[in-house]
């Protein structure tokens, strides 16, 4: 955890990207029981890109960009960098048009 932020890494694309439409849609259940004031909103930004792992450290360009996409993210939204990623996720696995719609922040910078 940083601050109120976490930093997870994935050993797949797919699994990072199915891991945080999982979470928006737990936020989106959780908080359709809840006073809009009280409401969170998560932003995931998610990259797929070199880092260095160092101790319990991790740091690098894939970071950085990773860091990036997630403050360029609208709230309770999921951000990719490119259509190569995109491409790469639809690929090998299964997302129905049902979850892109629900996640209409999920797509391209």
């Amino acid at each position: 955890m940083l601050g109120d932020g976490a930093l997870v890494e994935f050993s797949s694309a797919v699994d990072a990207v199915e891991c945080a439409i999982a979470i928006q849609g737990a936020m989106a259940e959780h908080n359709s029981s809840q006073p809009e004031r009280e409401q969170i909103g998560f932003r995931i930004g998610v990259n797929l890109g070199e880092i260095v792992i160092e101790g319990n450290d991790i740091f690098g360009d894939g970071v950085n960009v990773a860091a990036r996409l997630e403050a360029q993210t609208p709230k309770a939204g999921i951000l990719t960098p490119s259509t190569d990623f995109s491409r790469a996720y639809y690929a090998s696995a299964l997302v129905t048009s049902a979850n892109l719609r629900r996640h209409s922040a999920f797509g391209e910078s």
